[in-house]
């Protein structure tokens, strides 16, 4: 029997079965349907994560190894902070630059530049206030990857991924000081329920808007008083978007890699933008990095669909069993590749804003053709993009980091 991802309360109580993402990539014609898997003494031996206070998880200092190491080992995930607000509002600033201006060239998305003479609404900025700028014409690519496969290389974004509390984090983590960072995208999700609207022009109450579509007002009452222009409320469910859980590699071969005694692999999501259930997400099958082992000596060997990736059998017990991680302004979640993870949709009214990050060490990718991807002189090829020709000045740790410089 198939099990339902709970990737939101609403869908846990409805059991509606969330779409699954059927990137090019993923062809379900021809996928094969798994054996049934029992595992169940598997999932009572996951671990959970208590909750803060303010409903989110325990972070920590990066220079507190000595209580995020032993969490990280347990729970296959941990949450360190990074950025201040400051940074962290600059660089939302920087992606909204970025993203406009992408969209202003094309993109991908053929639907950002109308033909002439065509009756296309003229392409909007993107606000992330303002969510009638998030109509798809208005970003780089059409769908679930909104900015497109193009790597965020503004200069905020390249000093995040090359951050002193980044690189002190991997520094411990991987007990190496030549540490190399892999250069990434940036990641969004719109928001999707209670959006501001305007009324069309004239219209003095509800009259024209969609009944179906019509929602209350902000609990605020003073705060709607205030707001002088009519309007009302909108839910957008198409603009909604999940992963099921899978991890990004192929499991059985990175069990095989661990037995061998190579290195683990780490992967890290950078929230710039609080990031609470209500506006979707990360979440993880806490523990299951360590139980993986065990997971793959019951489960017959897959061939992956894609390769990085692999999906989780929806009639494995661990299906459901993945919790939300929400993140604050500012933190980072680094988890073991072995973490079988997945992201929830995004069911409120704000933008989801984070940048992937991952770092590694040249020695851990040499003879390893998976790890080898990721160092930086290979992203720059994956990008044609060369690092040293940025149109700003690099610090030295940000050249170490991108390999542009040797260590010492």
């Amino acid at each position: 029997m198939s099990k339902t991802f709970p990737h939101h309360a609403a869908d846990r109580k409805a059991n509606v079965t969330p779409r699954r993402d059927m990137s090019a990539s993923a062809d379900p014609s021809k996928a094969s349907s798994p054996p049934a898997i029992s595992a169940a003494s598997l999932k009572s031996r996951l671990r959970r994560v208590e909750r803060t206070p303010d409903g989110f998880f325990p972070s920590f200092d990066v220079n507190d190894a000595t209580n995020w190491g032993p969490f990280l080992n347990t729970h296959g995930f941990v949450i360190v902070q990074i950025l201040t607000k400051a940074e962290c509002d600059a660089t939302v600033a920087d992606f909204v630059a970025d993203v406009n201006a992408r969209a202003a060239q094309g993109g991908c998305n053929p639907s950002t530049a109308a033909a002439p003479g065509s009756s296309a609404p003229p392409r909007m900025n993107i606000d992330i206030n303002d969510p009638m700028t998030w109509e798809d014409g208005n970003w780089p690519c059409a769908g679930r990857h909104l900015v497109g496969d193009f790597p965020a290389l503004t200069q905020r974004a390249m000093a995040n991924r090359t951050h002193p509390n980044v690189y002190r984090f991997y520094q411990q983590l991987l007990r190496s000081d030549r540490i190399l960072c892999h250069v990434d995208c940036w990641g969004v999700m719109r928001g999707t329920a209670q959006l501001r609207w305007p009324l069309p022009p004239g219209d003095s109450g509800m009259g024209t808007a969609p009944p179906a579509m019509i929602r209350p007002p902000p609990a605020d009452a003073k705060a709607a008083a205030e707001e002088e222009e009519e309007h009302y409320y909108i839910d957008r469910p198409e603009w909604r978007s999940h992963l099921a859980p899978h991890w990004d590699v192929h499991p059985w071969w990175y069990v095989k890699e661990r037995a061998a005694g190579r290195p683990p692999m780490f992967q890290g999501v950078l929230a710039l933008v609080d990031c609470p259930d209500d506006v979707g997400g990360f979440c993880v099958a806490a523990g299951s990095s360590a139980l993986l082992p065990e997971w793959c000596t019951k489960v017959p060997e897959q061939k992956a669909a894609r390769a990085k990736h692999f999906d989780l059998p929806s009639n494995d017990d661990w299906y459901d069993s993945l919790q939300h991680v929400p993140l604050r302004a500012g933190e980072m979640v680094v988890w073991d590749s072995g973490s079988l993870h997945a992201n929830f949709a995004n069911f409120g009214p704000s933008m989801r804003i984070v940048q992937y990050l991952r770092c590694l060490t040249r020695e851990s990718a040499e003879g390893d053709a998976v790890r080898a991807v990721y160092l930086p002189e290979n992203t720059q090829a994956k990008w044609g993009v060369e690092y040293a020709r940025l149109p700003y000045a690099l610090p030295p740790l940000s050249r170490r980091m991108l390999g542009l410089d040797p260590w010492p």
